[in-house]
């Protein structure tokens, strides 16, 4: 993770990863909506789903499947980080208004 672009959402710093798969940083999303990401990855809906889309990737790409989430802890972007499908599943947990923005 070191092509990392930042865009702020109600005065809240939001990270992208665009390295080679774009990676956008949870931990900053749940921050920005005064939520936690752990209670939504702790959901049955979002267990899942995560595992459909695990199951997908193994499909079409084998041993070379991309992880769709990332927990990083330490040094510089830790956090929960995750594909753009993620992401956008998650931002709509957040708020409808998020997931717009």
């Amino acid at each position: 993770m070191n092509n990392i672009i930042q865009k702020q959402y109600e005065n809240q710093t939001i990270s992208f990863d665009l390295t080679s798969d774009v990676m956008i940083s949870l931990t900053e999303m749940a921050k920005a909506n005064g939520k936690r990401t752990n209670d939504w990855m702790s959901l049955p809906s979002t267990k899942s789903y995560l595992s459909a889309l695990e199951k997908s990737n193994a499909q079409k790409y084998g041993s070379e499947a991309k992880q769709e989430v990332i927990v990083k802890n330490g040094g510089n972007n830790n956090g929960t980080w995750a594909s753009k499908r993620v992401a956008i599943r998650f931002a709509q947990w957040l708020s409808e208004e998020f997931s717009i923005w």
